[in-house]
């Protein structure tokens, strides 16, 4: 398998791309796999979206637990 200097293998890519999750588990290799030239548009877009997912989903979060410890502060 070919790789780029940001050490993301094409495996990486089609896993990123076929696994929809959307934790943070492979946030930093998302961000690598971004920064591909070779990445196709559309992919990268693709990318792109699901990590504005992530980031929001994650802020989403932090605001719930933040309130839930003023309730019981």
């Amino acid at each position: 398998m070919s790789k780029d200097i940001n050490k993301v293998s094409i495996n990486d890519i089609l896993r990123l791309y076929i696994i929809n999750n959307t934790d943070n588990s492979k946030l930093h290799l998302m961000k690598r796999a971004i920064e591909l030239e070779f990445l196709p548009e559309g992919w990268r877009k693709y990318l792109v979206r699901r990590l504005i997912m992530i980031r929001h989903k994650n802020d989403l979060e932090t605001d719930t637990l933040r309130m839930t410890w003023r309730n019981i502060s």
